[in-house]
């Protein structure tokens, strides 16, 4: 395939967004990658949230290094949101590409998020994909656990997210950009948001972004309690909530069982437990070769619940809600 092939002049222009706070060991892969691109923007612009460590010195060093390429960097103090929205306020092209530190995209990522765009004046918002990044068995068993197998997403339904998506400037504005209030997957208001005002989404598969999974149960647990405070923030009631809730209520029937009439009943509650921690797996058999991670996948599984529905309480309890 020819590079720039859909890059022509005059056309509609496009720049790459992203934030960046404290990624000093993975902002100059993540750079590389973009400056890897098949499709080059006319743009790149990168937001630091306030980062403690040396990425500042790092990204600075690497512009330096490719004074060339139009990248532009400055500091926005403040959540991911509010990072994004001064890089779109900053520049004057027609389509935004927005992508996430921690992240290393693929050649041909822009070039298959940006054609819809520009060869389909009635498509608005293009969201790709992501692929885990894979270096051990525990991220193995979370990438199981968090990222759905391509075959099982319906592209009518899918909500893109920051690590992967493009949209047309002025959808963007229409909506009123991302909505600073939320500081935790605030990626999800946004596109509904664009989905309520009527615009036209299109998946993409293969504009793909491989994603660094998470090393340790701390960052699981991390990365998911504020995925809860986030869907209590913004009020989003997802079908996996009630699902819970009512799993934790069958547990505890199931429990009650077990004390009052039979210790059976315990038996029933370990092997319907067992069953849905280790459902991934049971759906999604193709995804793995071995079987050394297995026993990890009802370890992150539970964690990955139990921070979710913690950190969705204290948002319910201790966050302001925002619709």
């Amino acid at each position: 395939m020819k590079k720039n092939q859909y890059h022509k002049p005059n056309t509609l222009r496009v720049a790459i967004i992203a934030t960046v706070f404290n990624e000093a060991e993975t902002i100059v892969p993540f750079m590389k990658s973009l400056l890897a691109q098949i499709y080059r923007p006319d743009e790149i612009i990168i937001t630091d949230g306030g980062s403690t460590d040396k990425t500042v010195e790092i990204l600075d060093q690497f512009i330096k290094d490719n004074h060339k390429v139009p990248i532009n960097f400055f500091s926005v103090k403040g959540n991911r949101s509010k990072g994004r929205n001064a890089a779109i306020e900053s520049t004057t092209c027609d389509l935004i590409a927005v992508t996430d530190a921690g992240c290393i995209n693929e050649t041909s990522w822009l070039e298959y998020l940006i054609k819809p765009l520009v060869e389909n004046p009635t498509i608005d918002v293009v969201g790709g994909w992501y692929q885990p990044i894979i270096t051990s068995n525990f991220e193995a068993a979370q990438a199981m656990t968090t990222v759905p197998d391509l075959r099982l997403i319906n592209p009518k339904t899918f909500l893109p997210s920051t690590r992967s998506i493009a949209f047309r400037k002025k959808a963007w504005e229409k909506v009123g950009g991302f909505n600073e209030c939320y500081s935790h997957n605030e990626d999800t208001p946004f596109a509904l948001a664009l989905r309520k005002e009527g615009y036209t989404f299109f998946f993409e598969p293969k504009a793909v972004v491989g994603w660094y999974q998470q090393t340790s149960l701390k960052g699981v647990w991390r990365q998911f309690f504020r995925y809860g405070i986030g869907d209590a923030q913004a009020w989003s009631l997802t079908t996996q909530y009630p699902i819970l809730l009512g799993l934790v209520l069958a547990s505890l029937g199931l429990i009650f069982l077990g004390i009052k009439l039979s210790p059976w009943w315990f038996i029933v509650w370990l092997a319907m437990t067992l069953i849905y921690l280790e459902l991934p797996l049971i759906l999604q058999p193709n995804r793995t070769k071995h079987l050394s991670f297995i026993y990890l996948i009802p370890v992150t599984r539970l964690m990955i619940i139990v921070a979710t529905l913690i950190g969705f309480s204290y948002g319910l309890l201790f966050t302001r809600r925002v619709r």
